[in-house]
């Protein structure tokens, strides 16, 4: 009777199959959000270990201070070239090798200790390699994502990098406290290296190029995927702009706050506020936890102001510049409150303005 009215079930199960199957572009992205954690991971360890390491090796907040500033001299050094790299080449190759490096350097972190420049040196080189993965990230995203997907898409990529400092902070206190602090940097750069083999056995350049991918869903981003420009302009012209110089500019004011509760927090509950270890490795991630919802909650947020018919103006410039204000009070508060527990609420709830 099925056969007559022309019910297959075998057919109707395979469509039912892929109908439920993650587009291979989806399953790309949850990569790169989990590249992006580890990235992120590998920054923070340090600051979570330097209580511990500092006792250890003899080296004071001042020394640790200027080591947190060489990974982001390194950091600062190919951001830009990064991106140009990774549009101009392989973005999908530059990932690749800016994991091995990391990683790799990663991993010498607990051989600086046998000399101060040595250190510098191997945090500076962390750094380095850190900075290409971001801006290859948002290169590859260009090439797989369609447009109307692409900040969803950009935004899910790098906001794994929140949800790495939120796993690092009790992950890394615990592999100090029980083993060692250089066991905290062998551990990470493990787990990247074994990113790296899922990376390399997954990952094309383009979609076209990838085993998995169905004829629909590469129409699909084809027809709506940005057009990339043969002969674009020189990528320094932006540097004219007086907007870009402007946003530079306020980009350079909140990310100095920001990198300092970033590389110090930890060593500030524990040495000023009197957290023990423990206490910081859990404690530490309200912050984080705090930022990754006010980053993904502006989203939200600015997208719902376009829809209310706010300008566009007021919903991607206005209204994050009014929470930024409104965040500063707390920021002020956090190192003059007497409580510690306020102090660290009053931490996340600027991280949460300012993301």
């Amino acid at each position: 009777m099925t056969e007559r009215l022309g019910y297959n079930p075998a057919l109707c199960q395979r469509g039912r199959g892929e109908r439920m199957a993650w587009p291979v572009r989806y399953k790309l992205v949850g990569l790169l959000t989990t590249g992006s954690m580890i990235n992120y991971a590998d920054r923070v360890n340090i600051s979570v270990a330097a209580p511990v390491m500092m006792a250890a090796i003899g080296w004071d907040e001042a020394q640790f201070g200027v080591i947190f500033s060489a990974f982001l001299a390194g950091y600062m050094l190919l951001q830009i070239p990064g991106g140009i790299i990774a549009d101009r080449w392989n973005a999908c190759r530059v990932i690749a090798w800016a994991c091995v490096g990391f990683s790799v350097f990663t991993a010498l972190t607990p051989f600086g200790a046998a000399a101060y420049g040595l250190m510098l040196a191997i945090r500076f080189t962390v750094g380095m390699f850190e900075s290409v993965s971001f801006p290859a990230y948002a290169s590859l995203n260009s090439r797989w994502i369609p447009r109307t997907e692409y900040s969803r898409a950009q935004t899910i990529s790098v906001a794994g990098s929140y949800l790495g400092q939120v796993i690092s902070y009790p992950l890394t206190t615990w592999l100090v406290l029980t083993f060692s602090w250089p066991i905290a940097f062998y551990f990470n750069a493990v787990v990247g290296g074994l990113w790296l083999i899922a990376w390399l056995l997954f990952a094309t350049n383009t979609p076209a190029e990838h085993p998995q991918m169905s004829a629909e869903e590469l129409r699909e981003i084809d027809e709506n995927r940005a057009p990339r420009v043969a002969n674009a302009a020189s990528p320094w012209a932006v540097i004219k702009e007086p907007q870009v110089l402007l946003l530079s500019l306020s980009y350079l004011c909140l990310i100095y706050g920001l990198w300092m509760i970033v590389l110090w927090l930890p060593s500030y509950m524990v040495k000023v506020r009197g957290f023990t270890m423990q206490q910081m490795g859990w404690i530490g991630m309200i912050p984080t936890i705090a930022s990754f919802v006010g980053l993904v909650g502006g989203g939200m947020l600015s997208d719902s102001l376009l829809r209310w018919g706010y300008s566009v103006r007021f919903a991607r410039a206005q209204a994050p510049s009014l929470c930024v204000a409104v965040g500063i009070p707390f920021l002020v508060a956090a190192p003059l409150v007497p409580w510690a527990w306020v102090s660290v609420l009053c931490f996340a709830v600027y991280l949460f303005l300012l993301n």
